[in-house]
């Protein structure tokens, strides 16, 4: 008996992850859509990722940065099969903080 099967190429998303345009390492990048569960990664060094054996058609990917609580980036993208979709991410300079006593004539 003769059996074949047909692999689905899947599709990828490579980019890279910025803070005002400075390489942002250990980001985490993941995808969600409705036929597979997510996966995900983590930016390298040099703020590059990659996401491979995404499904074809409808995905969002998505960036978060984990050395700090912010916003959360995300982008809807159509992707075909076999493709590889160049999705980067940026992130905005941190906000500025400042440390202090509020004192009253001086006590």
């Amino acid at each position: 008996a003769r059996v074949d099967f047909v692999l689905d190429p899947g599709a990828g998303a490579e980019g890279y992850v910025t803070r005002s345009g400075e390489p942002l390492a250990g980001a985490v990048v993941f995808h969600f859509s409705p036929e597979r569960r997510g996966v995900g990664t983590q930016s390298g060094s040099d703020g590059y990722y990659r996401l491979e054996g995404l499904p074809a058609g409808q995905v969002i990917i998505a960036a978060s940065m984990t050395t700090e609580p912010g916003p959360t980036r995300m982008e809807t993208r159509d992707l075909a099969a076999g493709t590889l979709e160049r999705i980067d991410f940026d992130f905005p300079a941190a906000a500025a903080s400042i440390e202090g006593y509020v004192t009253r004539d001086g006590e």
